[in-house]
């Protein structure tokens, strides 16, 4: 058929071919411009009539993504043309295959429903206007070379009011194998593909045919394919029949799932009311992705803070390594100018925290930042929940309940599930006993009235116990065997932590070995793990560290004036007396006690009318006289006696659980003897006196009293660690030995378990003396 146009247009060639219509390229001398020539192939004036709708409807609709109409007419053998804007480019169908197939990283996800969105936004713009489009797919929608979205191809489109005449039956429709995804002409109109129910059933149609249209793009869209495959007839039973196959994958975002489902509902009733409404939700998801993407911008740009923080930490760690490795060997009568290195590391150390502080919290405002962006990005949810939950476990270690609760509250603000089992507290406690099938009694620490008082729980049963269910917190068990001592055996289960017994580099629990006999005055100390240090009030305190101690047997009270008086008797009778060991002052070599016709020493009233009691602690004893006893103990009993190490006298003091007093965590003077216990001045008393001052494994006379020379030479650092382990033999030079506990004269606020004291081995100091352990 000869084509001749009107003088006005110049035929450019074909863009594109129907079965009803053709498209051509054509130059409008007018509008001195190329433009879209779309020409009615059909001889039938209902076909013809049908054209001239859809170029007078299409002219009505002035949006951007709807094609624009410029010209209507007639060539000279009759047929209707109108004229419309060329939109180069692709149809989204072609585009949705590209991203499927991955042909073309800018064809991704989120840009497609960018097209997506503004497709919904025409059809919501045809509704206002009493517009129904009717046949809505990717292969009716044109996207641009510059990202430009064209809404095409509404022949089918109608008014609202005018409806053709319902079909109650399909098959008088030839639907050919090559079909089905065309555009049928008749009583039924659409492609089946992604046509509503109502629509393939003849039925009357509306906006909510449009949405379901809408739908059915976007689950071609997100799953790659059209809703019903095949042919035409195959996709118009498939729908008859069911619903398509859900959407179902790892990369398809779930609310759009929501929406393509819901447009897609069988009763159009329980479809998006309104276009407007698919549009929307469809626009907020992106306007979810647009912020998810800045706030992720914001963690990565705050994220870069983070190598400066752990370069400053590193720093510390190193000025305070060196700090104390300079100050070592130093006095404290030594001069300022010794010193000054030394402190010149601290205040570099102390530098460095603080800007590593500054910058950590400068972390902390940008990721709450980047929320008001994203509420619920997981992004910086996840790295703050970290970031709390190691301040709720450094509040917990320090017992620092105001930080606990604050970081706490905060730790679940964050946490969207990875820290539900450790905020819940519940652990695991694993338990084995040499011998076996030894009996176990649960007891939970409880505070009443300052106190931590263990309240039975329950019978455990024998030993071996396996992974026994316990929520955090602190407790006691009390072990008893057969013709044994009962132990008591302190455990701290810690959140979402196991308390097995392991020693380090040991893959099996190591048993309790409990003792066959202990005397009177003898406290069995169980092997395992213990939180030490910890209390930033006290005096050259250790750091929080976690320590395993192997088993000790201490004395439950320190030497008393009777004991260290055989000790010396025992030395006269033997000829080999030094003053030496006697107590007292540095100034008064023959101490404190009396001595009778044989020479054999006893307590006396000293100077300012203080009785030494044969059962007070024996006190103004040198490091050197407490070896001396520990060794004519130990050949006396045979029995491997010493000085206990001082990581060992906190652990007998304090037990397992960072309590900061034998009896938890307040510092009370009416439990224990200090300054300030009694109306009277402060003074020694018999070490029976005051037996709230006991520890979680019975002994007594820690926090107040007497001091403890302690085996282990002083570091201002503390022990070397060793790998967790206590593994230590006694120096045998050094120029201060450690000493520690509180004393009758320690002020109430400063008579505190983790104040670390040394002195010379030589010194002999009123508020010191010593207990035995082995």
């Amino acid at each position: 058929m000869s084509l001749t146009l009107p003088h006005r247009y110049t035929d450019l060639g074909p863009i594109g071919r129907g079965g009803m219509a053709e498209v051509r390229r054509v130059r409008d001398g007018l509008l001195r411009s190329v433009v879209a020539m779309k020409i009615c192939l059909s001889e039938e004036d209902s076909l013809r009539q049908r054209f001239f709708d859809e170029a007078r409807l299409t002219a009505q609709l002035h949006h951007p993504s709807i094609v624009a109409v410029h010209d209507l007419g007639s060539l000279e053998d009759g047929r209707p043309f109108f004229t419309m804007e060329e939109v180069r480019g692709r149809t989204l169908a072609q585009l949705i295959e590209v991203h499927h197939q991955r042909e073309e990283e800018d064809w991704n996800l989120h840009r497609l429903i960018q097209v997506f969105e503004k497709v919904a936004d025409a059809v919501a713009y045809a509704h206002s206007r009493e517009v129904i489009h009717r046949d809505l797919k990717p292969d009716n929608v044109m996207v641009g070379d510059f990202g430009e979205v064209r809404v095409m191809d509404w022949g089918l489109a109608l008014w609202q009011g005018r409806q053709d005449p319902p079909t109650e039956d399909l098959h008088a429709l030839d639907l050919g194998p090559s079909e089905g995804n065309r555009t049928r002409v008749g009583h039924i109109m659409g492609t089946p593909a992604y046509m509503s129910l109502e629509q393939a059933r003849g039925r009357k149609v509306g906006p909510a045919t449009d949405i379901y249209a809408l739908g059915a793009i976007l689950y071609h869209l997100l799953a790659g394919r059209p809703p019903y495959g095949g042919n035409g007839v195959d996709a118009w039973r498939a729908l008859l029949a069911g619903p398509p196959l859900p959407l179902i994958g790892e990369e398809i975002p779930e609310p759009l799932c929501f929406i393509a489902e819901r447009a897609m509902a069988r009763d159009l009733y329980d479809r998006h009311a309104e276009a407007r409404e698919l549009a929307e939700e469809v626009r907020a998801w992106l306007e979810g992705v647009r912020r998810r993407e800045e706030a992720l911008k914001a963690v990565a740009g705050a994220e870069g803070l983070l190598p400066e923080v752990r370069r400053l930490r590193a720093a510390v760690e190193r000025a305070r390594a060196a700090a104390n490795l300079a100050l070592a060997d130093v006095k404290s009568y030594d001069p300022v100018e010794k010193k000054l290195p030394g402190w010149r590391l601290e205040a570099e150390a102390a530098a460095a925290e603080r800007r590593a502080r500054q910058l950590e919290l400068e972390w902390v405002l940008q990721l709450r930042a980047t929320l008001n962006l994203d509420p619920e990005l997981p992004e910086a949810h996840g790295r703050l929940a970290d970031f709390y939950r190691d301040r709720l476990e450094e509040a917990e270690h320090r017992r620092d309940p105001v930080q606990a609760e604050e970081a706490e509250a905060l730790l679940r603000v964050h946490d969207r599930g990875r820290h539900a089992d450790w905020l819940q507290g519940d652990g695991r406690l694993s338990l084995e006993t040499h011998p076996p099938g030894a009996e176990v009694q649960l007891f939970e620490y409880v505070e009443k009235n300052r106190r931590l008082e263990p309240v039975f729980i329950e019978n455990l049963g024998p030993t071996p116990l396996r992974k026994v269910a316990l929520p955090h917190g602190s407790y006691l068990l009390r072990i008893s065997a057969p013709g044994r001592p009962v132990i008591a055996y302190p455990v701290l289960i810690e959140r979402g932590q196991h308390w097995d017994g392991v020693a380090p580099g040991d893959t099996d629990a190591t048993p309790i070995q409990i003792p066959e006999k202990l005397d009177e005055d003898e406290i069995f100390v169980p092997g395992g793990w213990t939180r030490l240090g910890g209390d930033p009030d006290a005096a050259e305190g250790l750091p929080p560290q976690r320590w395993w101690i192997d088993s000790f047997v201490v004395q439950r009270y320190p030497v008393t004036n009777e004991e260290y008086c055989r000790f010396l008797n025992d030395l006269v009778d033997r000829g080999e007396e030094s003053e030496c060991w006697a107590p007292g002052s540095l100034s008064t070599d023959a101490g404190h006690y009396h001595r009778d016709a044989k020479g054999h020493y006893f307590p006396q009233t000293d100077v300012l009318g203080r009785i030494w009691s044969p059962r007070s602690p024996v006190l103004m004893i040198s490091w050197n006289a407490a070896m001396a006893y520990a060794a004519w103990r130990s050949a006396r009993d045979q029995k491997a006696w010493r000085l206990l190490h001082e990581l060992e006298w906190e652990k007998a003091a304090r037990g397992v659980d960072r309590r900061l007093q034998p009896w938890g965590n307040h510092l009370e003077p009416t439990w224990t003897n200090v300054s300030g216990s009694r109306p009277v001045p402060p003074a020694w008393t018999v070490v029976e006196d005051y037996p709230t001052d006991e520890s979680p494994y019975g002994v007594r006379g820690m926090a107040g009293n007497a001091r403890d020379w302690c085996g282990n030479a002083y570091r201002r650092s503390g022990p070397p660690p060793g790998g967790g382990r206590l593994d230590w033999r006694p120096e045998a030079e050094a120029p201060l030995r450690m000493v520690r506990g509180g004393a009758w004269l320690s002020a109430p606020g400063s008579a505190r378990l983790c104040t670390r004291y040394a002195d010379k081995p030589d010194a002999r100091l009123s508020p010191v003396g010593f207990r035995l352990a082995r």
